[in-house]
C-alpha cells in the first residue's frame, strides 16, 4: 500500500462481510432464477420491438422528462458541493467519520432520487404515468 494511504481497520472488514452476507441473503431471499430469466427473454424482446419505431407523438412530453431529469441532477450536484464544504471541520480538507458519513449519506439519497427519476423516464417513455 503507498504511505499516503492507511490500511482500513478490522471494522471496515467487518461491515465488508456484513454487507456481502447480507447481499447474498437478499439475493438468495430475491427468487432470481436462471431458467425464469431466460423464459422471459421473449417477454423482453416484444418489449424492446415495441420501443422501435420511437413514438413521435411523444417527444414534447419526452423532452420535458429528460429536461426535467436534468434539472434535478443539476441542483443535486450544486447542492451537494455546496453542502461539502460547511462539513469539513475547520477548513480541514481531510474530513472526519462523522462529515464522511453524512456526505455519503446524502450521496445515497441523491442516488436514489435519480434512480427514481429513471424509472419514472422508462416508465413516460413506455406510455404508463403521465
Amino acid at each position: 500500500m503507498p504511505q499516503r494511504m492507511e490500511p482500513p481497520s478490522w471494522r471496515s472488514g467487518v461491515l465488508y462481510a456484513g454487507f456481502l452476507a447480507f447481499f447474498a441473503w437478499s439475493l438468495a431471499r430475491s427468487g432470481i432464477s436462471p431458467g425464469e430469466l431466460v423464459a422471459g427473454l421473449p417477454n423482453m424482446a416484444q418489449i424492446a420491438g415495441e420501443m422501435l419505431p420511437p413514438a413521435t407523438d411523444r417527444i414534447a412530453p419526452m423532452a420535458d422528462a429528460i429536461l426535467t431529469t436534468f434539472q434535478m441532477a443539476l441542483v443535486g450536484t450544486v447542492a451537494g458541493i455546496d453542502g461539502d464544504v460547511p462539513l469539513r471541520p475547520g477548513g480541514n480538507h481531510h474530513p472526519d467519520g462523522v462529515s464522511v458519513g453524512v456526505r455519503r449519506g446524502a450521496a445515497v439519497v441523491a442516488g436514489a432520487r435519480a434512480a427514481v427519476a429513471c424509472g419514472d423516464l422508462s416508465g413516460r417513455s413506455l406510455g404508463h404515468g403521465g
